[in-house]
């Protein structure tokens, strides 16, 4: 009877030893899930052509990527020198496409952007 309670008490000893480090970065992981930043999250500064009046010009925004409630990742564009084009929307990965859909906050407009072959990770 003692031999037998000594033989579980090592075999116990010896799965919750190898467990253990599975375990721990398993806590680990889903502890720091909501805390983990994605690629494409962060602040992007972006230069574009646009059409205004008949003319084209260089514009700069700044666009701020990150996370909703929902998880979906949201993006707010804003344009120094022209505060009135501030556009709010939500990105999405399509295969190897990044779609982009921004709507006016301030003005009706929808802009829709596709890039193919996104962030190269390799």
């Amino acid at each position: 009877m003692e031999l037998e309670r000594w033989i579980a008490i090592i075999a116990s000893a010896i799965t919750i030893g190898y467990a253990l480090p599975y375990i721990t970065k398993f806590v680990q992981f889903i502890v720091g899930f909501p805390f983990r930043k994605e690629l494409l999250e962060g602040t992007w500064h972006t230069y574009l052509f646009t059409r205004m009046r008949d003319m084209t010009f260089l514009r700069y925004e700044k666009w701020t990527i990150k996370r909703n409630l929902l998880n979906r990742l949201i993006i707010e564009t804003e344009d120094p020198k022209n505060p009135d084009l501030k556009y709010k929307g939500v990105i999405s990965v399509e295969r190897n496409y990044l779609l982009i859909l921004l709507k006016g906050v301030r003005h009706k407009e929808e802009v829709q952007m596709r890039f193919f072959d996104i962030i190269p990770t390799g």
